[in-house]
C-alpha cells in the first residue's frame, strides 16, 4: 500500500498553517529566524523589547536601589544598637 503524495502534501500544509512560533528578540538574528519560519508557512509572533518593558525595567531598578538603601540603613541601625549595648549594657 503506497501513500498518496498529493494527500500528504495537503495534510502537511494544513498542519503548518495551524502552527505559530514565538521568536524572542527582534534584532537581526530574530528577524532571520522569523523569516525562515514564515517562508515555511508557519505563523510567527516576534517578542522584543518595547517601551513598556523598558519602563518596567526602570521601575525594577528603582525598587532594587530602594531595597539596597533599606538594607544599608538596617545595617547602620544594627551597628548603632550594638555600639549602644556595649556602652550602656544589654537591655
Amino acid at each position: 500500500m503506497s501513500a498518496n503524495p498529493e494527500r500528504m502534501k495537503t495534510s502537511t500544509i494544513k498542519d503548518r498553517q495551524r502552527r505559530t512560533v514565538a521568536v524572542t528578540g527582534n534584532g537581526i538574528v530574530g528577524h532571520g529566524v522569523a523569516q525562515v519560519f514564515g517562508m515555511a508557512g508557519i505563523g510567527v509572533v516576534m517578542i522584543g523589547h518595547s517601551r513598556r518593558i523598558r519602563e518596567l525595567e526602570g521601575r525594577n531598578e528603582a525598587l532594587g536601589n530602594a531595597i539596597g538603601e533599606i538594607r544599608d540603613a538596617a545595617y547602620e541601625l544594627d551597628t548603632t544598637l550594638t555600639t549602644l549595648r556595649r556602652l550602656y549594657g544589654s537591655t
